[in-house]
């Protein structure tokens, strides 16, 4: 008897194993092969990750005529690696600097027939942008939660307007290499309409590109080429302040 009911646990247990075998075969990928110009984006805007509500890295906006719109690539899409690198464990601004390296084709595995839930909210949500779209939630750096680094979200409209604020510093600067520090905001423009941004933040990325090694000239000519849409900026706010 004591046999039959180990037999039986046996037969229960690899029925159990089968079963996950069969759920984890079913998860198939398709990967989507985007050629990029020297310059430009290939038109993906990226939500969700570690820092995020939504911890999985997904498509929130897909850029009309841009490479990704041509090649497919649809709203919603959950995304498993950019480049061979997986997006899991990966925070926002990570799985961004991934997707922005400097590169001739950009490789995008995605989970076949992933739906979009609205109900979630998490970084570059559908949901939280259009409740207010001049609002942004700085998200902590949690890699580093003792230091005051933190991403902030900022629209970036069309039509050659900027971020809303001018920079000073910078590699090669008139005082010698400098950190490239946020010098002023201007009246009405993104950054000043956030409540987020101070005057002598230290800018350490923009669009998951770093800053840190440009000059003040290389700085702008960066953040002016991003495309129109969110654009998310690590800071590193003077010591002792808050937002």
């Amino acid at each position: 008897k004591s046999d039959k009911i180990i037999n039986n646990k046996k037969e229960v247990s690899n029925n159990k194993i089968d079963n996950k075998l069969n759920d984890q075969s079913k998860t198939s990928t398709s990967i989507i092969r985007l050629k990029k110009a020297v310059g430009s984006g290939v038109g993906v805007i990226l939500a969700g990750g570690t820092d995020c509500e939504a911890k999985d890295v997904t498509v929130h906006r897909v850029l009309a005529d841009s490479v990704a719109a041509k090649a497919g690539l649809k709203r919603g899409a959950k995304i498993k690696a950019i480049n061979g690198c997986t997006m899991i464990g990966l925070t926002h601004a990570q799985s961004v600097t991934i997707l922005k390296e400097q590169r001739s084709e950009v490789i995008i595995e995605i989970e076949d027939e992933t739906a979009t839930n609205d109900s979630k909210t998490g970084c570059g949500s559908e949901k939280a942008e259009s409740k207010d779209r001049h609002k942004r939630d700085e998200v902590p750096v949690k890699e580093d939660s003792s230091s005051d680094i933190v991403t902030v979200m900022l629209e970036k409209a069309g039509g050659g307007t900027g971020l809303g604020f001018g920079l000073d510093g910078g590699r090669d600067s008139p005082h010698g290499d400098r950190p490239l520090t946020i010098k002023k905001l201007f009246a009405g423009g993104a950054a000043a309409q956030s409540g987020r941004i101070l005057v002598g933040a230290e800018l350490l990325s923009a669009g998951g590109q770093s800053m840190e090694t440009f000059t003040r000239t290389q700085a702008w000519a960066a953040l002016k080429s991003l495309p129109a849409g969110p654009v998310a900026l690590v800071l590193r706010n003077p010591k002792g302040t808050k937002v």
